[in-house]
């Protein structure tokens, strides 16, 4: 199967047409092709991490910070650290997928209770 063409592909495959049609307001055609491929460039290059993504982060090192040897559940986790007041267990659930996927943490298994551990 082909690539598909991106918008900017056909943007600029657009300019390449007129340019070599005689349409009478060409050079306006294609300036505000080349302005709609300059607004993608931007959107492309403006895209960083979000406020929660940013949070998420520093959350994150806090886990790092509380686990030891010693496994921990998720319950144990939260009560370690006043940063983790308030949050859900879903939440730190996916914060500690997150390192587990990074190979920064490893979930053990005691019985029925999953605990965390640095790896």
């Amino acid at each position: 199967m082909a690539n598909k063409m991106t918008r900017k592909d056909y943007y600029s495959r657009l300019i390449e047409i007129v340019t070599q049609s005689r349409v009478e307001d060409a050079v306006e055609v294609c300036e505000f092709l080349t302005h709609q491929i300059m607004l993608l460039d931007n959107k492309s290059s403006s895209s960083g991490q979000t406020k929660r993504q940013a949070e998420n982060d520093g959350l994150k090192g806090k886990i790092v910070a509380v686990l030891s040897a010693n496994p921990m559940s998720i319950s144990e986790i939260t009560a370690c650290d006043s940063a983790f007041a308030g949050m859900s267990n879903q939440r730190m659930s996916q914060l500690l997928s997150q390192l587990i996927k990074a190979g920064i943490v490893e979930r053990v298994k005691e019985g029925k209770v999953s605990k965390f551990v640095l790896a």
